[in-house]
């Protein structure tokens, strides 16, 4: 996500940068510098990045052009701590079970719920969301 002008002029520079990568792995792809499966990888790497940054820049565009207006913060702030507390019931884990896996006390997990982590930094539900949303659950 581009956050401001300067990170938007990069990332359309980056953005011509490249393409013209794009078009050196091309031109080498012509002329057979390259094993096969190599130049496959850096395409598909070329490409892929292309492909963020172009995302990147039209979202940037079409929020500062006020042609995509974003979701409300309030709604989202608001239903998040009975998210984390959801997840963590749907896992079927206690607070004791959660704070373990976030690396905390469990005293610590009993007050964020019951204060609906209002006293919590970003960062801490970031890493506490990330717990209860990972796949390999060992």
């Amino acid at each position: 996500m581009l956050k401001n002008e300067r990170q938007y002029k990069c990332a359309k520079a980056a953005l011509k940068k490249w393409l013209g990568n794009r078009d050196i792995y091309l031109q080498r792809s012509i002329n057979g510098e390259q094993p096969a499966w190599l130049l496959q990888e850096e395409k598909l790497a070329i490409e892929q990045e292309i492909k963020q940054l172009r995302a990147d820049i039209e979202e940037y565009e079409a929020v500062t052009q006020g042609k995509k207006e974003p979701p409300p913060v309030a709604e989202y702030a608001e239903q998040l701590p009975s998210l984390l507390i959801r997840w963590r019931l749907h896992r079927n884990w206690t607070q004791r079970q959660l704070a373990e896996r976030v690396g905390m006390h469990e005293n610590m997990i009993q007050k964020y719920e019951s204060e609906n982590y209002g006293c919590v930094s970003l960062h801490t539900i970031t890493k506490i969301a990330a717990v209860l949303q990972a796949e390999d659950l060992t």
